[in-house]
């Protein structure tokens, strides 16, 4: 069972370097903006995507992420959980099928939603035969 609060303190103790420049984002601000998933982080921090991003590498060793994946996703994959882009539960990646076409091996529906659109799926084939 996903625990957010588990999940806040691995994100924070995966900080490497937080500096306090005049600007600069605060722990408190990276910690809710990697733990939230309704939004971008640049979005939720209301910062340009390249700026969001440079800073985040400075904060975070992030040298083993794939480029096209957002932090906090990366960090929930780390962290042993997946979130179902149909139900956006929160799951253990057990709960996930692989799949080779994504960066993580790991389907983009859980098992429980893919087998419903499967029988759905099943349902609209059998109805156009």
């Amino acid at each position: 069972m996903f625990n957010k609060e588990e999940f806040r303190n691995f994100v924070e103790s995966k900080i490497v370097n937080l500096y306090n420049v005049k600007g600069s984002l605060t722990k408190e601000q990276i910690l809710t903006a990697i733990c939230q998933f309704d939004c971008n982080i640049n979005e939720y921090l209301k910062l340009k995507p390249a700026n969001c991003s440079l800073k985040l590498h400075r904060i975070f060793d992030l040298s083993n992420k794939p480029r096209n994946v957002s932090i906090n996703y990366w960090f929930l994959y780390i962290f042993g959980f997946n979130r179902c882009y149909k139900c956006q539960k929160i799951l253990l990646i057990s709960d996930f099928c692989t799949i080779n076409r994504f960066w993580n091996k790991i389907n983009k529906e859980c098992k429980s939603c893919n087998k419903i659109s499967k029988l759905n799926r099943n349902k609209i084939r059998d109805k156009e035969y």
